[in-house]
């Protein structure tokens, strides 16, 4: 739940009620926008 509170910007009840494929999607596009921003470089 931290994840989606603190990373993503998630409510409480967007977590609780988001199926367990929109969480890791989401967790997955935020690895992808955290790796192009290192590849600003």
């Amino acid at each position: 739940m931290g994840i989606a509170i603190l990373d993503l910007h998630w409510s409480a009840d967007q977590f609780w009620n988001s199926t367990p494929h929109e969480f890791f999607s989401a967790v997955e596009i935020g690895e992808d926008r955290a790796a192009q921003r290192g590849n600003e470089d």
